[in-house]
């Protein structure tokens, strides 16, 4: 990518004939996930778990533990964080799938924590809903390409997934955005509506920012012939 940051463009467009390093659009499930602490639906999810050993699980077959497992069931350990989840991202014009990694994605909600009924395990997840607007910033790929590195990267992801990207055909020939080795890539989530002047919602926004500025100015001259009387 150019040192310059591309401005955004509609998700399935082109410059110049090829996929834009910069889109934006709605989310869009390819397959639905269920975000395994709280049970969201969700087109990708981010999960961080920390867990401890309960006391005995670590015995031998005759229930006794070394010194060291014994000291191991009293620490806690953190299971390293995980990002599960290939999605679409629509517009207008098109379509492109993405597939995020740790830590990629730029959520607008925070983690939300859960805990086990025995207080031994503690999850932390966030998600990304259908539907949702984001942007990306990558280097747009072929859904090939991204496949390869799936199979040995990609561990978490669900099998009913990667087989819908595999024989999909309407999937087949969509600009990919993923994490490239030595090229910027990024996420970021915008809400449910788009802002003033996008494709989506740009007139509806200017309608009802119009109606807000107008009770405003309305309100301000009443209080102020209020105080003249």
């Amino acid at each position: 990518m150019s040192g310059r940051r591309p401005p955004y463009s509609p998700a399935g467009s082109t410059a110049d004939g090829a996929p834009p390093e910069a889109i934006e659009g709605r989310t869009e499930a390819i397959v639905m996930l269920d975000s395994p602490a709280t049970d969201r639906k969700c087109v990708q999810y981010e999960e961080k778990v920390e867990a401890s050993s309960p006391v005995g699980e670590l015995a031998d077959d005759g229930g006794k533990e070394a010194v060291m497992n014994q000291v191991e069931d009293l620490l806690d350990f953190k299971i390293s964080g995980r990002a599960v989840g290939v999605f679409l991202v629509k517009s207008d014009a098109g379509k492109a799938i993405v597939w995020p990694g740790l830590g990629d994605v730029r959520y607008m909600d925070g983690w939300t924590k859960r805990k086990n009924d025995y207080g031994d395990r503690r999850s932390e997840e966030r998600c990304l809903r259908e539907g949702m607007i984001v942007r990306v910033r990558g280097v747009p790929g072929k859904l090939p390409q991204m496949m390869s590195e799936m199979t040995t990267e990609a561990e978490d992801l669900p099998g009913d997934l990667l087989k819908t990207l595999e024989t999909r055909k309407d999937l087949a020939d969509l600009a990919c955005y993923w994490p490239r080795k030595d090229s910027p890539f990024s996420v970021e989530e915008e809400g449910a509506e788009l802002d003033a002047g996008d494709e989506e919602t740009g007139p509806i926004a200017h309608f009802i920012l119009a109606g807000v500025a107008f009770l405003l100015a309305a309100t301000l001259m009443f209080c102020a012939y209020r105080r003249i009387l």
